[in-house]
Formats: structure tokens, C-alpha cells, sequence
């Protein structure tokens, strides 16, 4: 058994060339007649029922699981398959889950998240309920820098030291502003008023809307 799951098919060896699943198609086609893995779901109760599922029931996992020096069903990570949505006949919304085990866990919880709408969230389970367009990029509300909650994307120039977040595009959400930072330092700021201020080692430079409501000027 590996993980959760005692599976009437199992191979096992103790090398690669006795571990391992090859599934080859010879055709003459680009599309067609190609190997391919299907994990299927009904929520009937015998062979070849076709009961319909429901909204986020599980069509299919694929996990990794290790040995921990007891067994091996601790999983490391896994991909599950989920229905998003009510189906019907010829209706299957679907989404993917990638999840991951934390240091100390045994079993993993959700990472990244791509929804029925082509969304992504990471760190968050709900993407598209952030925006009614699809194929968006959600980056949860999760971490602490300047005593703000932010959502950060980085730029890494190495995996150690200041080079982990050399670059940095971070959301504020406690004070609704962009940080743009550079060679790990904040080099511009854009707040949620309009205002844009850069930060440089001799001056600073400040733009903002100081007119009257009705006209859209800024100064320097």
C-alpha cells in the first residue's frame, strides 16, 4: 500500500526497470489514437453506473507519497481533480488542485489552485471570486512586510540570502498600495489616491493630483 490507497494493480520492485509503467502508441497521427490515462468517478454504487456527480466531489488523485522508516503512507504532495460546478449532461466544470506537505505534516494541504475559468490562486482556494474574467493570476493576502499584510510576486537572483527577493512586486493591503522594489530595496510606491513616489539614495521624487476634483494634472 502507498498512501491511503491498497490498489488491486501494484507494481513493485527494487530498481527503476522493475518500478516503473511505459505506455507507448505507434500512429500516424498527430491527435487521435495516443496513450493516455483516464481517472474516472459516478456516484452510483455498481460496475458501469453513470449516477451523476456533485460539486466539488473528487474525480481523481495522483500523490507521491515516501517511506518514513514505519511505512508508506505519508504523502508528500498530490494532484487532485475536482468538479467545479453543478454538471448535467455534457456539462463537467472542473478544476485542479496542487497541494503540498508542510515540514512536520504527514499529509498535504492545497497550494495552487487552477479553477473552471482558467483562474489561478495561490494561496487561495476561490480565484475567480476575486474577478468575473477568466485566466487571472490571484496571489492570496498571506504575508508580513512593514507591518502590512501583503501579497507578494518575487524575482529571485538566487535561492540564499537577499538574492531570495532581489525583486519584488508587493500589494498592501492595509494601506491599498504597490511596492516596487529593486536590488531588494522599495524604489517606487504607487498608493491607492494616484500617488507615485520613487525612492533614490539623493532625492525622492513625488507625483500626485493636486487639483481640484474635475481635472486630471499631476506635478512634479
Amino acid at each position: 500500500a502507498a498512501g491511503d490507497v491498497t490498489a488491486p494493480l501494484q507494481v513493485e520492485g527494487t530498481g527503476f526497470n522493475t518500478s516503473s509503467l511505459n505506455l507507448i502508441s505507434n500512429a500516424g497521427a498527430s491527435a487521435g489514437n495516443v496513450s493516455h490515462i483516464s481517472l474516472a468517478k459516478s456516484r452510483g454504487t455498481s460496475d458501469g453506473s453513470s449516477t451523476v456527480v456533485a460539486n466539488g466531489d473528487t474525480l481523481g488523485t495522483i500523490q507521491w507519497c515516501g517511506a518514513d522508516g514505519t511505512d508508506l503512507n505519508s504523502s508528500a504532495a498530490s494532484i487532485k481533480a475536482e468538479v467545479d460546478g453543478a454538471p448535467s449532461s455534457n456539462d463537467m466544470p472542473g478544476r485542479l488542485v496542487f497541494s503540498t506537505t508542510a515540514d512536520g505534516a504527514s499529509s498535504p494541504t492545497e497550494s495552487v489552485r487552477i479553477d473552471r475559468e482558467g483562474s489561478v490562486g495561490i494561496g487561495i482556494t476561490n480565484p475567480s471570486e476575486y474577478h468575473t474574467n477568466a485566466n487571472d493570476l490571484v496571489l492570496a493576502n498571506g504575508m508580513t512586510i512593514a507591518h502590512a499584510t501583503t501579497a507578494h510576486m518575487y524575482f529571485a537572483d538566487s535561492s540564499t540570502g537577499t538574492g531570495e527577493y532581489v525583486g519584488q512586486l508587493n500589494y498592501q493591503h492595509a494601506h491599498d498600495r504597490f511596492q516596487f522594489v529593486v536590488g531588494n530595496t522599495e524604489r517606487a510606491r504607487l498608493d491607492d489616491n494616484g500617488s507615485w513616489q520613487t525612492f533614490c539614495a539623493s532625492t525622492n521624487i513625488d507625483i500626485a493630483n493636486t487639483q481640484a476634483s474635475g481635472t486630471n494634472e499631476a506635478f512634479i
